[in-house]
């Protein structure tokens, strides 16, 4: 019966979602906000008031094209979450891993406690697309960061992210911890702020616990009266479908021996089902309500379901094929995703070295020039003074004379070497980590002296990260090239870029690269 318990909970799911708030915080109704809403927002009212899938995704995927122009007003990780949920709603699963993988690659630039509350939504998203298609141990993992994220911004969303945990430990057969987690919900309601009414909320979570408990065949008298009365409080409750409650409801009252009653529920559940053309959940109530004849002797009413069951369960079994398919291509473009990042710090570990092995060259041989000039120095003043000793007062002119000379030239000699090493650490691209980065930033501020005391004294709330960027693109630096100092995706370039401006305050007519370029302290004027 796992199949109509897990519809029921991503019913109670959607319940929650749906009453006050949209998946990226939009208001549902949206009817007098108009243009002032972003694509993001319109495609999911779209979505939440019925409008066909073409057209939703149509919007979304505008928002999606938007965001990769740095020009969405959304974070990046809301626009691609929601272009993957899409994708998941409308069963293409490949492309809801593509967008959810580069959602995931948008939050690696951002620290663990300053990701948005988009971060929590995107890991739970995973979860279910991952425990749809049998990746059981993915599943549980992007579950475990959701709750962690969600308590790192103060239980944000904690109940709902118990709850989509219940359904995936449910789909992988552990039944009691997914009543735990209900039981975890519950405890989160009370301790942290909700989205929707909390007896509203604490409803929809007992409602869930009470269908689990129904399915336990070895369920306890006094817990069967609770989930009975729980469901039957909530037969009221506007639902989106309450089909599952029904026959969970029909199957109390017979684990309760009133067996009409609960068949007539449960026969009722059955139909609505067929005619949702659910599946999943039909052949899961099907299979109970089978059940339910076989014990009571009802052999007819066998014989008139079973040919439909078996048309059905063909009809599973080849979507199960199609999914373990899916399944298996998902976890093939994972891993050359993450071979290709392997070999990207492959190289980028191989690039630092070889410029370590020359730098090391370059300062030995700089020592060594050095070295043998200073004992040329020291030989040269020597036979001088020996030559000399008759005119003591004009060999100690030219002894210093040439002293000065020498110093000079060493001094002419370090000060090109540093200038060309400055501008090789500026000029090369190479991923900016630890070390690396403290040597761009000494040499960059050798060669600009001016620029980040004139940025910090106009925008003193930017970030290191932010000024790294500011001079990455006063250097004029390409997209491509900025990537590999940061070790970043395109995508996540833009993103930053985007944000950058935001800080900056341009206007639209105003660009970045020639804001920047313009950037001098005050003492130096414009």
């Amino acid at each position: 019966m796992k199949p109509i318990l897990r519809i029921a909970l991503l019913l109670i799911l959607l319940g929650a979602c749906t009453t006050h708030v949209t998946h990226n915080g939009a208001d549902s109704t949206g009817s007098d906000r108009g243009d002032t809403l972003s694509l993001t927002a319109r495609a999911w009212i779209m979505r939440d008031s019925g409008a066909c899938a073409s057209e939703f995704l149509a919007v979304q995927q505008m928002a999606v094209d938007q965001l990769r122009r740095g020009e969405s007003p959304d974070p990046a990780v809301a626009v691609l979450d929601q272009m993957g949920l899409f994708s998941y709603v409308v069963g293409d699963f490949v492309s809801a891993a593509d967008y959810y993988r580069e959602a995931i690659d948008s939050l690696s630039v951002i620290p663990f406690n300053e990701r948005p509350e988009e971060a929590i939504q995107l890991f739970g998203d995973i979860s279910l697309l991952y425990s749809e298609i049998g990746m059981t141990d993915e599943a549980v993992a992007y579950s475990d960061s959701a709750i962690a994220q969600s308590i790192c911004l103060n239980g944000r969303l904690l109940p709902d992210v118990y709850r989509f945990r219940s359904d995936v430990l449910l789909q992988a057969g552990d039944t009691a911890g997914a009543l735990q987690c209900f039981s975890l919900a519950l405890d989160a309601i009370d301790k942290y702020p909700t989205m929707i009414d909390k007896d509203t909320l604490r409803r929809l979570v007992e409602c869930g616990k009470a269908s689990m408990m129904l399915c336990d065949d070895n369920i306890n008298p006094a817990d069967l009266q609770w989930a009975v009365s729980t469901l039957e409080r909530s037969r009221d409750f506007d639902w989106n479908d309450a089909s599952p409650q029904l026959y969970h409801l029909g199957l109390g009252y017979v684990r309760q021996g009133h067996v009409a009653r609960g068949i007539s529920l449960m026969e009722q559940s059955v139909r609505e089902l067929a005619a949702r053309d659910d599946l999943d959940a039909l052949h899961s109530a099907m299979t109970g309500l089978m059940d339910v004849y076989a014990c009571n002797g009802m052999g007819d009413k066998i014989a008139g379901l079973y040919p439909r069951y078996m048309a059905l369960n063909d009809s599973l079994l080849s979507i199960k094929k199609a999914h373990f398919i899916i399944g298996a291509r998902i976890r093939h473009n994972a891993e050359i995703h993450a071979n290709n990042n392997r070999l990207l710090g492959r190289q980028l570990m191989f690039e630092r070295r070889a410029r370590t092995r020359t730098l090391a060259m370059v300062m030995l041989l700089v020592l060594t020039f050095v070295m043998g000039s200073l004992l040329f120095s020291r030989q040269y003043r020597e036979v001088r003074k020996v030559s000399r000793k008759k005119d003591s007062r004009i060999t100690k002119l030219t002894h210093a004379h040439n002293e000065l000379s020498n110093q000079v030239k060493t001094l002419r000699s370090n000060i090109n070497g540093n200038m060309y090493g400055n501008s090789r650490v500026l000029a090369e691209p190479h991923h900016l980590d630890g070390e690396e980065q403290g040597k761009f930033r000494r040499a960059f501020v050798s060669l600009y002296p001016h620029f980040i005391e004139a940025l910090k004294n106009r925008f003193p709330a930017l970030t290191p990260n932010d000024e790294l960027l500011c001079m990455l693109i006063y250097l004029k630096h390409t997209t491509a090239e900025i990537t590999v100092f940061l070790g970043i995706s395109h995508t996540s370039v833009n993103t930053a870029r985007y944000r950058l401006r935001q800080k900056l305050n341009l206007t639209k007519e105003q660009t970045l690269d020639d804001y920047l370029a313009k950037i001098t302290p005050p003492h130096l004027g414009r």
